[in-house]
């Protein structure tokens, strides 16, 4: 988050979760003179978009993605994108934090959706049919409207209509349907990945996070695969390739660098990994990086300049 919000936030515990909370219009976006919407790969944060008007393109490190009316994108923690504003584009743009999802109870819905692309390295993508629309629509005008206000019970309705949310898209792709996955299995993936957030540039083996959280690696990997329909080495391995990405495409810093920060004494075993975890050389990755050295206004740079601006819609 940005400077602006942390001390927008700071006066109660209301505020400080909503600002975990993000959601603004496209069009509002482009009127305050942002050419492109470009998101740093933050590894605590989701970003989602949805197109009500017009195309557009989307630009990430795997490629580059058409979206018309009725897209939903969600780029989940650490990918880096780049969404071009065109005139006609209207939709919304939403940015959410791991703890929100957590704080909610919604990890369950979202690691749901996110099993349907099971590569953490692309983003996902859904087409809203015509009859949903309509209603996917209402749900975020009036979670903008929510947002821009401090009404009562503001932070149980902003929760409540993003769940709305997630279960139009979830009804649509199938993927909430009777699978047994109990709350004390998504408690322990939820701890997995939080753990994994904080330690994966020193500990990237199953077992060290067995440990921390009292249960086998066999079983901890048992219960991520699950839920998440991911490994326990998959989630680890991914996050070091997508911090990696994301250092590669907004540092100077050299591959020697990178790899002695995210934990390896050896250049090329890290070189080898990120080929085989990413598919690509790192050295090509950096110098083909649609996002490296961007000069296109930043994520937190944009929010603080919408904030000063909040009244607005």
């Amino acid at each position: 988050m940005s400077p602006g919000t942390d001390e927008r936030c700071a006066t109660t515990s209301e505020q400080s979760l909503t600002c975990q909370f993000e959601i603004e219009t496209l069009k509002n976006l482009r009127e305050r003179k942002f050419a492109d919407l470009t998101l740093t790969g933050q590894l605590n944060r989701y970003e989602i978009f949805y197109i009500t008007h017009g195309t557009a393109r989307l630009t990430t490190d795997v490629g580059e993605f058409a979206m018309e009316k009725g897209s939903v994108c969600i780029l989940t923690i650490g990918q880096l994108g780049t969404l071009s504003l065109t005139k006609d584009l209207e939709g919304f743009y939403i940015s959410l934090s791991a703890e929100y999802f957590r704080w909610s109870g919604f990890e369950l819905s979202f690691m749901l959706l996110s099993a349907n692309g099971c590569d953490r390295n692309s983003p996902l993508l859904y087409q809203v049919d015509d009859e949903n629309q309509p209603e996917i629509n209402d749900i975020l005008y009036k979670m903008r409207k929510e947002f821009l206000h401090f009404f009562s019970l503001r932070v149980e309705i902003l929760a409540g209509l993003f769940k709305l949310f997630l279960l139009y898209l979830s009804r649509k792709e199938g993927v909430l349907s009777t699978q047994n996955v109990y709350s004390r299995n998504v408690e322990l993936m939820n701890s997995f990945a939080r753990l994994v957030g904080e330690h994966f540039t020193n500990e990237k083996t199953v077992s060290f996070y067995a440990c921390e959280l009292c249960v086998t690696p066999s079983y901890l990997n048992q219960v991520v695969k699950r839920v998440s329909g991911l490994t326990a080495s998959h989630w680890i391995h991914q996050y070091v390739v997508t911090e990696a990405k994301r250092r590669a495409a907004q540092s100077n810093h050299s591959m020697k660098q990178i790899a002695y920060d995210l934990g390896f004494n050896d250049a090329s075993h890290f070189s080898k990994f990120f080929k085989n975890f990413s598919g690509v050389n790192f050295t090509r990755f950096k110098k083909g990086s649609p996002h490296a050295f961007v000069s296109s206004v930043n994520h937190d740079t944009q929010l603080s300049s919408l904030q000063k601006n909040h009244g607005a819609t």
